[in-house]
């Protein structure tokens, strides 16, 4: 997956925007991705009667084409479906900044490259009022320099670990496939004696 990401950004500086409000229910019927991005944040993009509401961010033309996605404090909470992570990368996202996340959907991002990183709020305070004032403000996210940039202003990013690692994977089956002999070992060594012949001779 890509390291370094470039692209200009939509400030969405809203908190606690839950899954329900990333993609509505009435979406969910689709298992298929590549459908979802004209449903994102559906009831915020658009007025009752279904047309566009031009106040909306995501509506703006000048947002267009952006690449991240600059959130406020716990995106992603609610529940577990993975729809709003899909409909955030139909929609073009490479990344999602926030301050915090809610744990499922950054694990259901990952495992589908969304990068989902952490600034404090000051640091995205400051990324929000660059992007509000130029729209075309050019962002680079640069995970392995656990940094984004943009012009000569420098921010750290946060993001743990098991995520990093798990973004960096082709995909989480083969990440799986690949810990094959300690599984084996683990079923080796915690089986019981009745087991022990089964587990010897699945792993012969």
């Amino acid at each position: 997956m890509e390291q370094i990401i470039r692209g200009r950004a939509v400030p969405l500086p809203m908190s606690d925007i839950d899954t329900d409000q990333i993609i509505p229910r009435q979406f969910l019927k689709t298992t298929r991705r590549g459908s979802l991005g004209e449903c994102l944040l559906y009831h915020h993009r658009y007025r009752p009667d279904g047309s566009p509401d031009p106040r909306f961010v995501l509506n703006d033309p000048r947002y267009q084409g952006a690449v991240i996605l600059l959130a406020g404090e716990n995106f992603g909470c609610g529940s577990s479906r993975e729809h709003a992570v899909w409909a955030l990368v139909d929609w073009g996202f490479k990344a999602v900044v926030a301050p915090s996340f809610a744990e499922i959907f950054a694990g259901n991002a990952v495992n589908n490259h969304l990068l989902p990183v952490r600034v404090s709020p000051g640091a995205l305070k400051e990324m929000v009022e660059l992007a509000t004032a130029d729209p075309a403000t050019e962002f680079v996210i640069d995970l392995p320099a656990r940094s984004i940039s943009a012009g000569s202003r420098r921010w750290e990013l946060f993001i743990s670990p098991a995520l990093a690692a798990a973004y960096s994977r082709p995909d989480p089956i083969a990440s799986t496939l690949g810990m094959q002999q300690l599984i084996e070992a683990y079923e080796r060594e915690h089986a019981e004696p009745w087991q022990a012949g089964i587990v010897q001779e699945e792993g012969a």
